[in-house]
């Protein structure tokens, strides 16, 4: 096989180099260099509430309502029956620490309330921020009643421990 070379003199190539071949691009600022990208572009989005995360929220709520208003109506009689227990193991004690399991179970709606407006927007991929916001502002309502409820809780299992 043969090859054949070609000698190219060093001139003629450092000239093929530099020649301009058309117009060079500018370095001028270009016109979308000049946007601020901290803008949004184009129209922001109307995002409103959907029906269903609204239906969502008020039975979550609902639900919550519920357990909040037994909480309150074991309320009295709890504190009553933890006024008045005894030494540990005596049967006004028992009698209080059933009343204050009791009280437990009856927030149970509000806890689980909470749980689940909190999986509404961390269990899905994209939730829309005005349902967001809507489930936000649930937790803001419940959230100080479930903090109330358990601060009493402890007051009151710290009472009757031994």
């Amino acid at each position: 096989m043969f090859r054949a070379f070609v000698f190219i003199p060093p001139l003629a190539l450092l000239a093929a180099c530099a020649a301009p071949a058309g117009d060079p691009p500018s370095l001028a600022k270009r016109p979308a260099e000049s946007i601020d990208p901290r803008l949004p572009v184009g129209d922001t989005p109307d995002y409103r509430q959907t029906a269903a995360m609204i239906a969502q929220i008020a039975a979550i709520e609902a639900d919550a309502a519920d357990g909040i208003t037994a909480f309150e109506a074991l309320r009295g009689p709890t504190g009553t029956r933890i006024a008045g227990a005894g030494p540990t193991n005596s049967e006004s004690w028992v009698s209080a620490v059933e009343a204050l399991s009791r009280l437990e179970a009856a927030r149970r709606p509000l806890v689980t309330a909470l749980a689940d407006l909190d999986a509404l927007v961390t269990d899905r991929e994209w939730v829309n921020p005005a349902d967001r916001d809507a489930v936000q502002a649930a937790v803001g309502r419940l959230a100080p009643i479930d903090a109330e409820q358990a601060a009493l809780l402890e007051r009151w299992t710290a009472q009757l421990q031994p």
